[in-house]
């Protein structure tokens, strides 16, 4: 049996990442027993280049250095290539463009997730970033779910709580604040939160509502792509 090559964008968070990585390394190695081949490049990403990704601020150099990364996978024989991370996304569309090796969508998949769970409001915890790009309300109003949104104040306090753990800062007083946050948006209509963060998964938050974990659903959504084509080294996405 042989598996065809994944491609890996990493390092936006690196711990993020590098989970991911494992994750479906070990569920498509035990669904198959077969160890994937996986090539994760990780994107040489200065801090202030990730602080401006966290704060909504994005740039040419951002979108160059994704571009690179997409042509050195493809180099070493890339068949399909995922991005463990929700803010970058802002790039999707020029990124597919540019690339000749399909692109999983980590907002594609969730919002299909959600839509199957026949969910009709959400709340979101991401980026400033990603909620400024409309990157979720976008896809959410595809499938007529609505998106329930941070206030302006309480963006600010998951966006902070996002760079700490980025840069293994104290988060105590953020997670006590971002569960504050998960209950206003309950309070808003929310009848589920998306993790729309890849570095959420991190962290132990409190909500009585059903949480839906962007990380996990990409997982998922490429791990059952690798072992649906396994021996298939010519089907693509």
């Amino acid at each position: 049996m042989t598996h065809r090559t994944l491609g890996v964008i990493g390092g936006l968070g690196l711990e993020t990442g590098q989970k991911f990585c494992t994750i479906i390394a070990s569920k498509v190695r035990n669904a198959t027993n077969v160890q994937p081949s996986i090539i994760c490049h990780i994107v040489n990403l200065t801090l202030a280049l990730e602080t401006d990704l966290i704060y909504g601020r994005t740039s040419e150099e951002h979108f160059s250095i994704l571009n690179d990364s997409i042509k050195s996978l493809e180099l070493a024989g890339a068949d399909n290539i995922a991005i463990p991370c929700n803010t970058v996304h802002v790039f999707i569309d020029r990124l597919r463009n540019v690339s000749n090796t399909p692109i999983f969508s980590i907002i594609e998949e969730t919002a299909l997730e959600i839509a199957h769970k026949d969910l009709d409001a959400v709340g979101i915890l991401a980026s400033s970033t990603t909620i400024n790009a409309g990157l979720y309300q976008k896809e959410l109003s595809k499938h007529d779910i609505k998106a329930i949104l941070p206030t302006i104040n309480d963006q600010k306090i998951i966006s902070d709580m996002i760079f700490n753990i980025l840069n293994k800062n104290p988060i105590q007083k953020n997670v006590v604040d971002a569960n504050a946050v998960i209950k206003r948006l309950e309070t808003a209509g929310a009848k589920a939160i998306i993790l729309g963060c890849t570095d959420l998964r991190l962290v132990k938050l409190s909500s009585k509502l059903p949480v839906i974990d962007s990380t996990a659903v990409l997982e998922e959504a490429v791990i059952n792509y690798m072992v649906r084509n396994a021996n298939n080294k010519t089907q693509r996405l």
